[in-house]
């Protein structure tokens, strides 16, 4: 997205997202929002066509608490996913995990996961790596945030604690 200029936006217009369709670089892009109320979670997404910006497919699904925040981001998956036009080989390579088996199955380990990483972009290496330190906490098995916390130490030349958390 750097030769777009538009990597560091905090969002898209719809003239991007054809750009970036455009130049071939995706067939599809998914946005949506989600609104909280209470402990009701709703979250909506569209999927469409980059070039075009035609909507292909809309979707919406509730949920009760934080907590069902990353299972109702893998319902999302399987109700769009299929107007995706996959290839068989596409199909056969695809991981299909819950985001839970692949990342964290706490949604508090996440925030704090997804924090980190902003903050690693922008060069703040240290506080990144306190955001992971509170997402293993929450959970210890949660290998993308000690993968992080490695590249974030390397990034400093700190080599012994880069090697010990890979």
């Amino acid at each position: 997205m750097t030769y777009l200029k538009i990597a560091d936006a905090a969002s898209y217009t719809s003239k991007d997202l054809r750009n970036v369709g455009a130049r071939g670089v995706v067939k599809h892009v998914l946005s949506g929002f989600y609104v909280k109320s209470g402990e009701t979670i709703r979250i909506h997404a569209d999927l469409q066509e980059a070039r075009t910006g035609k909507v292909v497919g809309t979707e919406e699904v509730e949920g009760k608490g934080e907590d069902s925040f990353l299972p109702l981001t893998d319902e999302l998956k399987r109700r769009l996913k299929p107007l995706l036009e996959l290839t068989r080989a596409q199909i056969a390579d695809d991981i299909d995990r819950n985001i839970g088996q692949i990342t964290t199955s706490s949604a508090e380990a996440y925030k704090y996961y997804l924090e980190g990483r902003r903050l690693h972009d922008v060069g703040e290496l240290r506080k990144s790596i306190e955001m992971m330190e509170k997402a293993v906490a929450l959970d210890l098995n949660f290998a993308m945030a000690y993968r992080s916390m490695a590249a974030s130490y390397s990034n400093m030349a700190y080599w012994k604690e880069a090697r010990k958390l890979i």
